[in-house]
């Protein structure tokens, strides 16, 4: 399997504060140009433990229209952990 340069995640040497300097310098390149950042952080590795996954990703659907396409992505992440 070809791990993307981006996954800090399962490799040698990267850790958390790697992840967190490399996203440091993005945004402060994209500040110094006038440039707009959004970061959206998501702990999955719990999401699905408290509430029923069927019931979690209905309501992010009908409450928050959520894209089936993403709907799919996060079934698909709760049934590979």
């Amino acid at each position: 399997m070809i791990l993307s340069p981006a996954q800090f995640g399962f490799r040698q040497k990267l850790s958390t504060e790697h992840a967190m300097l490399k996203l440091s310098d993005f945004l402060k390149k994209n500040r110094d140009s006038g440039l707009s950042s959004i970061v959206v952080s998501v702990d999955l590795k719990k999401a699905f433990d408290s509430v029923p996954r069927e019931l979690l990703l209905h309501k992010l659907k009908v409450k928050y229209f959520i894209s089936d396409f993403w709907i799919r992505f996060f079934y698909q992440i709760g049934n590979n952990t």
